[in-house]
């Protein structure tokens, strides 16, 4: 599959088989008076059912090509389209996938990333368009927007209704909205959605799978610089609203704190898990403040010289071997020292992490 993303974002079409098809489809005379949309649909969507590929994916550039030129009037139509485009994204060809999504993302993309879109397009020998009224935007925004949370929570409920789907293609579905969207409204609207939702057990396998996607995949770079820094309330909203449903899975949680370097908080979590685990876990933490606890050093220390050498033995030496390279690492300081000389940012008190633990031990 990524060899047919790589031929998808080299040739910006997927097949040859659109080369008959698209001089047909530009040339249209493309007006409400001339064109009867809703016959045109019909034809187009029972294409997208017929087996051969090449049908489909004309059937996809066409639709393609009216919601640039017809956009108005495509828009009361998106619902139905978008049941269809939904179902399309299960298709066994993977260059039908891709360009299903293409259109999708066409159709749903947010609004603070169409409005002017195209305005810096105009060479100087142009006319600037004038800009449509304030009340205008107003509507077409909202549309957008309400577009694209409905094509999240949809897709949504696609992987929650089909685990294969979601493991067979989930991963490389959402690289590609990231791709082809804006990665940080993606990931938003991902993280509303997962909120309130009441499968625990689907909740935790998307974030699992969405943390894996923000900390490994290369279209999300900027993301994950962006929240790296966490810089300013911008960056700081976006961390909370990925926190609030990553919450769905601890493991995630951490993950997410260590890449905003929020270590002290990552701690904190670490200490409120280890009461769900068993006792060894509980020790184990207990070892990392040696100066407190001497004595369960020596005991564990102790143990070990009665155990015979098998791998309960191998197992507690080389857990306590970590220990000696800790303390020497931190002899020379004493807390207030260490507490002083850990990263910190200046702006950091602005995060409410006591609302975030209160949150995550929910």
């Amino acid at each position: 599959m990524e060899l047919v993303q790589q031929r998808y974002n080299q040739q910006g079409k997927p097949t040859e088989a659109n080369d008959d098809v698209l001089p047909i489809t530009t040339s249209l005379p493309l007006s409400v008076n001339s064109l009867h949309i809703n016959t045109v649909l019909n034809v187009l969507v029972r294409m997208l059912s017929n087996v051969a590929i090449r049908t489909k994916l004309a059937s996809l550039e066409w639709i393609y090509l009216l919601n640039i030129n017809l956009e108005d009037e495509m828009a009361d139509r998106m619902d139905s389209l978008r049941f269809v485009l939904m179902e399309t994204l299960k298709d066994k060809s993977d260059e039908v996938v891709f360009l299903d999504l293409k259109v999708l993302a066409k159709i749903s993309t947010p609004s603070k990333h169409v409005l002017g879109e195209n305005i810096e397009e105009v060479g100087s020998d142009h006319e600037t368009p004038a800009l449509p009224p304030e009340s205008a935007n107003k509507d077409m925004k909202d549309k957008k927007d309400d577009y694209f949370m409905k094509f999240i929570s949809e897709l949504t409920n696609v992987f929650k209704n089909d685990e294969q789907f979601i493991k067979d293609r989930g991963s490389v579905i959402i690289r590609q909205l990231c791709a082809l969207l804006n990665a940080e409204d993606v990931y938003m609207a991902f993280a509303r959605t997962l909120l309130n939702t009441d499968n625990a057990k689907f909740a935790s396998l998307m974030v699992r799978m969405l943390n894996t996607i923000l900390m490994t995949a290369h279209e999300l770079i900027g993301l994950r610089q962006k929240l790296n820094a966490l810089k300013d309330e911008e960056s700081y909203n976006l961390f909370r609203c990925l926190y609030f449903s990553w919450c769905h899975n601890p493991v995630a949680t951490v993950s997410l704190c260590f890449l905003t370097q929020t270590y002290k908080h990552a701690f904190d979590l670490i200490e409120m898990l280890y009461p769900q685990s068993n006792i060894a876990t509980y020790l184990r933490l207990q070892l990392l403040e040696v100066e407190d606890n001497y004595y369960l050093v020596k005991a564990l220390y102790g143990l070990l010289m009665l155990l015979p050498q098998v791998t309960a033995f191998t197992t507690l030496r080389q857990r306590l071997e970590c220990v000696p390279v800790l303390q020497s690492s931190l002899q020379y300081q004493n807390r207030d020292e260490r507490r002083n000389k850990c990263i910190t940012r200046k702006s950091l008190p602005e995060i409410d992490f006591k609302d975030l633990l209160n949150h995550f031990n929910k």
